[in-house]
């Protein structure tokens, strides 16, 4: 048995621009949800109060 596959590689720079994509993905995805979330309750108020 051989202990290499083990080892922790050091992450590669395509590994780690995949990771930041990731995570400005998910930021806007997150931050751009909340705010239709946002505008449709808003809507959905102003039409029950108009």
């Amino acid at each position: 048995m051989s202990s290499h596959d083990l080892e922790p590689r050091p992450p590669s720079p395509l590994v780690e621009k995949i990771d930041s994509a990731l995570a400005v993905l998910i930021i806007v995805g997150i931050a751009g949800g909340s705010f239709w979330l946002v505008s449709g309750l808003t809507s959905s108020y102003m039409v029950l109060f108009s």
